[in-house]
């Protein structure tokens, strides 16, 4: 009988090292990234996006809305601000009216296409929402409410717009591309 307790003395005390070593891992990893400045995460379909590093690339389709959670390293929630803005890297330039614009004016309120994409800010996240069949285009004469002339070629493969995710001094910038995706049947109607 006392050899059956040793046996699974043993395996309590082999589990409870385990449980040490992988929380001093969690504590040292937590202190080691607070220690670089990163307190929050920006979480999207399943994919973390940690703040003051490099944020990443998404593809929307228009007609969609799209979720995104915002969590202290620690789970908790945050304060945090949010904006959907023109990307700095890749702009265009185009007329409205008389007027020369480009879609990157380096001005916030210019720059600011939050509530063209419908941003809804939550205290545990935000969403963003695509109106179906919207173009960049579009997106730009809904901001200058009129029709603009574009001066530069716009392109499927370019990010115009990026979304900033800011914590203190941290911050997650997202682009985005979106397209404008139909299903269509030719001829349009299916026969059994």
């Amino acid at each position: 009988m006392s050899k059956g307790g040793g046996s699974f003395g043993k395996v309590i005390a082999v589990l409870s090292a385990l449980i040490l070593v992988i929380a001093a891992v969690g504590v040292v990893l937590y202190f080691t990234l607070r220690s670089q400045g990163i307190t929050f995460y920006v979480e999207h379909e399943g994919k973390r996006y940690l703040g003051g590093m490099d944020g990443g690339s998404l593809e929307f389709v228009s007609g969609g809305t799209y979720d995104f959670s915002v969590k202290s390293l620690t789970g908790g929630d945050v304060n945090y601000s949010v904006s959907v803005m023109a990307n700095s890297a890749n702009t265009v330039r185009f007329i409205v009216g008389d007027e020369f614009h480009c879609l990157y004016e380096g001005n916030a309120e210019a720059d600011d296409y939050s509530s063209i994409f419908s941003l809804k800010k939550r205290v545990d996240g935000f969403s963003v929402s695509l109106p179906v069949g919207l173009t960049v285009k579009q997106a730009i004469e809904l901001k200058y409410d009129g029709d603009i002339t574009l001066m530069d070629e716009l392109s499927d493969d370019i990010a115009y717009f990026v979304i900033t995710i800011t914590v203190d001094e941290s911050s997650v910038v997202l682009w985005f591309m979106f397209y404008d995706f139909i299903v269509s049947f030719d001829p349009p109607s299916i026969v059994f």
